[in-house]
This record gives structure tokens, C-alpha cells and sequence, in this order.
């Protein structure tokens, strides 16, 4: 509560330097307790250092830049990916730490994500604003206020569902997610298993960071295998 206290009071930049001090589990406790605006000054303050950081990072050993990024609560990590350009996401993944093979590094943060509370109906109106950019609109997935990932539902479903529904009405808790810092392999083998054509990414503690598609995956296995060859 004091340090959440102590934000409030502070200029943006020094939010930015003093929240990036915390431990992670701090972190995570004070991001909670601060208000909308405090948190996407830190986020946005992240993301616009980006670069910066990334040059900083080049210098250190992979252990210590891996361990750099592994501080930030798993919300943050979501929103600072969602905030760069298409061009950066490649740079964020990296700083995020996740390792050379994981499927961290092909994830997108191009989805359509709702709440168990909407309805039917305003799931459509979502999509129809939201879904323009999106790497896939065959899946929609369902998160918490924490964007925890609650379960992925076929578009299908919610097609075919009534427009009065709620969407926690249609949901069975019952998905396949990735790790991010799982390896590329353990993604080939989930698309094998469950055919899907995407798949959603988490962290360790289930909040959803990207999607990855089968497409992407296996461009991926191919670039390998020709750069083994």
C-alpha cells in the first residue's frame, strides 16, 4: 500500500525507474493496487524505452537479460508487446527473455480477446471493431480483468449461440494453451495432437501474452531445418 502510495505522487519517468526496482512478486502486488492511468503510464513508459533497453541489454550475458525481464508481472509483459509496432514485437519478445527456440519468439499479440460477462451480442460488436487486425478470428479468447485465460471459444460457437447468451454460458474451462518459454517442438506436437490452427500463449501464471498459428510454426520448423541442412 505505501509503495502504490508512493507512485501516485511521483512524475511519469520516475514511476517507470522505481516500478522496474521491485522484485516481481512486489511488483505484481503493487501494479495491482494502482489505478488505471498509473499503470499504463508505467507500461507506455516501458514501451517507449524499448529500444533503449534493448541496446542496453545487447551487453549483458543472455542469464542476466533473461532474468532482467523475468521481474515483470505477466500483465505488463502483455500490454508492453501489445503497445510496440508490428516492427518491434520481434525486438519485445526478445527482451522479454524468452530463449532463441521458445515459442515465445513466434507469438503474435494480434487476437480478440473478451470477458465471461459480455454477452453474445456484445462479443459480435467486439470482433467487428476489434478483429480487423487479427492474425486469426476463428478462435475468440476469454480472460479475466487480469487477461488470465479463462478458455478459447470456436467462432462457431458463439455464431450459433444466442444473442442474449453471456459468454461464461459458453464456456467449459477446457483449452490447450502454450508456455512461452516452451520450446518450438512442444508447439509442433500440440498442433499435431489437437488440431488446431492456433494456439494461445501464456506465462507461468496462465496470463495470456499472444497466440501462435500452425502456419507460423511450421515456416519456422522449415527455416530450421534448411539452416541445419
Amino acid at each position: 500500500v505505501q509503495l502504490s502510495t508512493i507512485i501516485e505522487h511521483l512524475s511519469k519517468h520516475d514511476r517507470v525507474v522505481l516500478f522496474r526496482l521491485l522484485s516481481r512478486a512486489l511488483a505484481k502486488q503493487t501494479f495491482q493496487r494502482l489505478s488505471r492511468n498509473e499503470r499504463e503510464d508505467i507500461i507506455e513508459g516501458l514501451a517507449e524505452n524499448a529500444q533503449s533497453l534493448a541496446a542496453l541489454l545487447n551487453d549483458l550475458d543472455p542469464d542476466d537479460r533473461t532474468a532482467f525481464f523475468e521481474e515483470l508481472p505477466g500483465e505488463v509483459s502483455q500490454r508492453l508487446v501489445q503497445l510496440l509496432p508490428a516492427e518491434k514485437q520481434e525486438v519485445a519478445n526478445r527482451l522479454l527473455g524468452f530463449p532463441e527456440d521458445s515459442i515465445g519468439r513466434l507469438m503474435t499479440p494480434e487476437f480478440v480477446a473478451v470477458r465471461p460477462q459480455y454477452t453474445v451480442q456484445k462479443t459480435l460488436e467486439h470482433i467487428r471493431r476489434y478483429g480487423r487486425d487479427s492474425e486469426t478470428l476463428n478462435v475468440i479468447y476469454v480472460v479475466d480483468e487480469r487477461w488470465k485465460l479463462i478458455d478459447d471459444l470456436r467462432i462457431k460457437e458463439i455464431i450459433l449461440a444466442a444473442p442474449e447468451q453471456s459468454i461464461a454460458e459458453l464456456c467449459d474451462g477446457r483449452f490447450i494453451a502454450l508456455n512461452a518459454d516452451d520450446d518450438q517442438e512442444v508447439a509442433v506436437k500440440a498442433f499435431k495432437d489437437h488440431d488446431r490452427i492456433a494456439l494461445p500463449v501464456t506465462d507461468t501464471d496462465g496470463i495470456l501474452l499472444g497466440i501462435v498459428t500452425v502456419d507460423d510454426v511450421m515456416d519456422e520448423v522449415r527455416e530450421q531445418s534448411e539452416r541445419d541442412y
